[in-house]
């Protein structure tokens, strides 16, 4: 860097000394404030807090500004899912459009940034409504349940997301062909796991499809069945 001095008047006029060099910064010194620099930012990002409901629906209004849409107040707000295959996005809600067509904002859970719900995507169910169907669904009886998650569970704590991740999981498969089966069972201690085929009193028939379903439509990729008569 150069530093340039004011000019100097003498006799009447004025006189321009000559640019004169900035001291140098040694090299060494240079690198450590390189270092630093890069340490704190890398610290800023890392300590960076996780995207709260106020900041979701900032998000979401923000694009309804920019498009010029009116929308009114988002009604619900979930955040992101486990079950989704699509990225980490955070799901608001806002009244149904005149026509009846369901109207979500989807907000990235890392970079808050949003955009219209795409016409394939599959809206979460709360976990207060289940799935409506026109009659309860059956399926052929037998001994087996599928254990969505394998050996993984639910913590007590996160039972309520576990329900949430059932509805989610039922409203994907009533649009894509599969029998909504799917179900929380809780354990001896308290903890929750997802299964399917479990219908009251028995389970049903083994089908693969099942697991190809789950591998190819949502993150479980480790379910396996279960013989209840073991």
């Amino acid at each position: 860097m150069t530093r340039w001095p004011q000019p100097v008047q003498s006799g009447g006029c004025d006189w321009v000394l000559a640019p004169q060099p900035a001291p140098m910064v040694p090299a060494p010194f240079r690198a450590g404030l390189f270092t630093a620099a890069i340490l704190l930012s890398a610290g800023c990002e890392a300590s960076r807090p996780p995207l709260s409901r106020a900041q979701a629906i900032s998000s979401a209004d923000s694009l309804l500004l920019r498009e010029h849409e009116v929308w009114g107040n988002a009604i619900e707000v979930q955040p992101a899912s486990t079950v989704a295959v699509d990225g980490q996005w955070w799901q608001v809600r806002y009244p149904d459009a005149p026509n009846g067509k369901t109207r979500l904002i989807l907000v990235d859970e890392d970079t808050r940034w949003a955009r219209f719900a795409p016409p394939e995507y599959v809206a979460r169910a709360t976990a207060l409504h289940a799935p409506r169907t026109a009659a309860p669904v059956r399926a052929d009886p037998g001994p087996w349940i599928l254990l969505v998650q394998g050996a993984a569970s639910y913590s007590a704590e996160k039972r309520t997301q576990a329900e949430i991740d059932v509805n989610t999981l039922n409203t994907l498969a009533q649009r894509t062909g599969l029998l909504p089966l799917f179900g929380v069972r809780a354990g001896n201690d308290a903890t929750a796991t997802i299964i399917w085929g479990w219908q009251g009193e028995h389970g049903t028939v083994r089908d693969e499809k099942v697991r190809e379903w789950l591998a190819a439509r949502t993150q479980y990729q480790s379910s396996r069945w279960v013989d209840l008569t073991e």
